[in-house]
């Protein structure tokens, strides 16, 4: 390639990076464990009806959206964190191979570690904090997860999640941070179906009420974007031991979803495109204007607003 070419290669990547969107800040909000079939693909949307009616019709809905790696937790997670599927132990006890997007971020903006957050109800996901490749625990992001904060003590409750989450928000103004809400699995595990219908309930609660926060602060309303997401969902009905469990390959684990709202989100589109965990991360990456070379996913652009 002779210099011409590289300086025209470097002004192409430059302009794509030059911060032209209006995205500031972005949200990947986890909804754990839930079945496509109980979430947008149940006929009335009973469980979800402020999404349904507050965020749907302002955002886009991607209804082909799936895990496309392991369908456990903290490699659901760690896709949407990494942009890349991962076999993971799911203990908390195996680190992601590759940095994430808070990584990157840090990196590239010399941002502070408060700018960057993993915020879950389960400790074990502390794991999204850090990452084998060397060099970069100097970039790792602020955590808030588990009981004890620190990714130790146990599970907690989605509402200290929830509530920690605006706090961090609104005090903080991250660029990114993904945010783990634990009940619809827990119930799920726990063979309780009215609990497990009843924690996708709250979770439309949360994300409703998380973006009533957005809207109403002038820093955050026209410069956030979220995207409401599974890390995994369960296994179908006839499948297994059905919804108590989840990890294999069948449609109820790996249909999962996704819905995307913020500035520079096309609103009131459904998009039936065949789209993974990793084009989150990808997508991500590109409204915040922060290169990831070891992400595998491609951008959504079909959800996206025109180009700036």
């Amino acid at each position: 390639m002779n210099i011409k070419m590289l300086i025209l290669a470097a002004l192409i990547i430059a302009s794509q990076l030059s911060g032209a969107f209006k995205t500031k800040h972005v949200i990947i909000l986890v909804m754990d464990g839930a079945r496509w079939t109980e979430t947008w693909g149940e006929s009335n949307k009973a469980y979800m009806p402020r999404i349904t009616s507050d965020i749907a019709p302002e955002g886009a809905v991607l209804t082909e959206f799936r895990n496309a790696g392991y369908t456990e937790t903290t490699a659901g997670h760690t896709a949407l964190c990494t942009g890349t599927h991962q076999i993971i132990n799911n203990s908390g006890k195996e680190l992601p191979a590759n940095p994430s997007i808070f990584h990157y971020l840090r990196k590239q903006y010399e941002l502070p570690k408060t700018d960057v957050w993993v915020i879950t109800s389960k400790d074990k996901l502390h794991v999204l904090s850090e990452t084998t490749t060397p060099g970069w625990e100097t970039y790792n992001p602020s955590i808030d997860c588990g009981k004890n904060g620190t990714g130790s003590g146990g599970y907690r409750d989605d509402a200290r999640t929830f509530s920690n989450t605006c706090s961090v928000l609104t005090n903080n103004y991250p660029a990114a941070m993904i945010v783990n809400f634990k009940d619809p699995d827990s119930y799920g595990h726990g063979k309780k179906w009215d609990g497990y219908l009843g924690a996708i309930a709250a979770y439309d609660r949360y994300a409703a009420a998380l973006w009533d926060v957005i809207r109403n602060d002038e820093k955050l309303r026209d410069s956030t974007t979220v995207f409401i997401v599974n890390d995994h969902g369960r296994h179908i009905d006839g499948v297994k031991d059905g919804y108590f469990s989840h990890g294999c390959t069948c449609d109820g684990c790996r249909h999962i979803l996704c819905i995307a709202i913020g500035p520079d989100i096309r609103r009131g589109v459904t998009s039936d495109v065949p789209r993974n965990q990793t084009d989150v991360t990808a997508t991500a990456a590109y409204l915040l204007s922060v290169a990831m070379p070891t992400g595998t996913g491609t951008v959504m652009k079909e959800i996206l607003a025109e180009e700036p």
